[in-house]
């Protein structure tokens, strides 16, 4: 057989990078799905009633489509991905933070600032 037929076998199961995609892509999945089923209700504890919290939600996940379609783009600017990886998890850490613990008054900012950093962490995951 000639050397084009002979493939190769590669183990995904020892490299590391497959390993922090992974991880990247589970804890991106989980943070969404926190964030979907128990901020409404965290809000809600907070004072917000059950239409409130939910539009808030509703408005975080809306503008998440400006990073899905611009995180790709902000990755690959550089050989390296991780700053837009770092970029897009501290919008999500200040985001939540500030939904959690902020005044109420400023909720609205914190909330578009978690669902940009959610959007961009789920394209930038996907396009690792």
């Amino acid at each position: 057989k000639g050397a084009a037929t002979r493939l190769q076998r590669v183990s995904l199961w020892n490299k590391p990078i497959a390993w922090q995609v992974t991880l990247y892509m589970g804890l991106q999945s989980s943070l969404a799905y926190c964030v979907f089923g128990w901020l409404p209700v965290i809000l809600q504890d907070r004072g917000l009633s059950a239409v409130q919290s939910g539009v808030v939600v509703a408005v975080s996940i809306l503008v998440q489509l400006i990073t899905a379609l611009g995180g790709p783009f902000v990755a690959r600017l550089g050989r390296d991905q991780r700053p837009a990886v770092i970029l897009m998890m501290l919008m999500c850490w200040a985001g939540l933070m500030g939904c959690l613990y902020a005044p109420l008054s400023t909720l609205w900012w914190w909330a578009v600032l978690l669902g940009l950093g959610q959007g961009g962490n789920f394209s930038v995951a996907l396009s690792l």
